[in-house]
């Protein structure tokens, strides 16, 4: 099994880094989905994706919001994101909130 490091870095990205995110390609699994999230969509093989955030700050979650292009062209049956109820509540709740970011994204929670 590949795994794909997508992002390393710490808090904040650079040309060379972007932050946390993990990706098992043949799985359809991201773990923690940080600014590298954006190259997921290239990696992605299976019909179904997978992400376990392993905790909400925003270099492990922002990527959340590079859902929608992952989606562009591609036939997805399903996205699920994973974590514990009160961290998927803050990412709905302030990141995903309608004033911060307008489009719903096509997930399960």
């Amino acid at each position: 099994m590949k795994l794909l490091l997508l992002g390393t870095s710490g808090y904040h990205p650079c040309e060379r880094r972007q932050t946390a995110c993990l990706m098992l390609p043949e799985a359809g699994i991201v773990l923690d989905a940080g600014t590298g999230f954006f190259r997921v969509r290239q990696h992605l093989p299976t019909p179904t994706l997978d992400i376990l955030l392993s905790h909400t700050h925003l270099d492990h979650s922002v990527g959340l919001t590079f859902v929608l292009s992952t989606r562009y062209q591609k036939t997805l049956d399903r996205i699920t994101v994973h974590a514990a109820a009160e961290k998927l509540a803050a990412c709905r709740d302030h990141l995903l909130n309608h004033h911060m970011f307008p489009a719903p994204l096509p997930c399960q929670w």
